[in-house]
């Protein structure tokens, strides 16, 4: 009896439409529009890398299905409290990315944003540096999700 009330219940499901947000099963051609700075280029590299994952298969050339410009990407570094010497002792991050998706002469733009805060050893220099890279990957990563996400929502209408 569970397992029949088990395959009803599947039935309906899917027969709702229901399906995975990542259930992606065609790969747009598309081209990449930035400037050509340090950080496009980190971030143009981690869209070539997963390029699968995203769901886009990237060209050289104008003839594609999708254009995504990166219009601008900033990384602000902040030191805000400080400890009983009145030396700082935290700091924070802040990342934003705008790009537009290009799609049968409709833009589209986006924008993403994140902020992180992280100790600052003011004994350890070369620690902080380390910690704020690792924070900057993890922007681009989160950047990448969103640039994901946003390309599902658009191409499935």
């Amino acid at each position: 009896m569970r397992y029949v009330c088990l395959s009803i219940l599947c039935l309906f499901i899917y027969s709702c439409g229901y399906s995975l947000v990542s259930n992606n099963p065609s790969k747009l051609d598309a081209v990449l529009i930035y400037e050509s700075t340090p950080l496009n280029k980190l971030l143009v590299k981690n869209i070539k890398s997963n390029q699968g994952y995203v769901g886009l298969n990237l060209s050289e050339t104008d003839q594609v299905d999708l254009k995504i410009r990166i219009i601008s990407q900033r990384i602000g570094k902040f030191l805000s409290a400080t400890d009983k010497n009145l030396t700082p002792a935290v700091g924070s991050i802040e990342y934003s990315l705008e790009y537009e998706f290009i799609l049968d002469d409709k833009i589209v733009s986006l924008s993403f944003y994140d902020s992180e805060l992280y100790p600052y050893n003011t004994s350890n220099i070369l620690s902080n540096d380390k910690i704020t890279e690792e924070i900057k990957n993890s922007f681009l990563d989160k950047a990448l999700d969103d640039i994901k996400f946003n390309l599902i929502k658009i191409s499935n209408g």
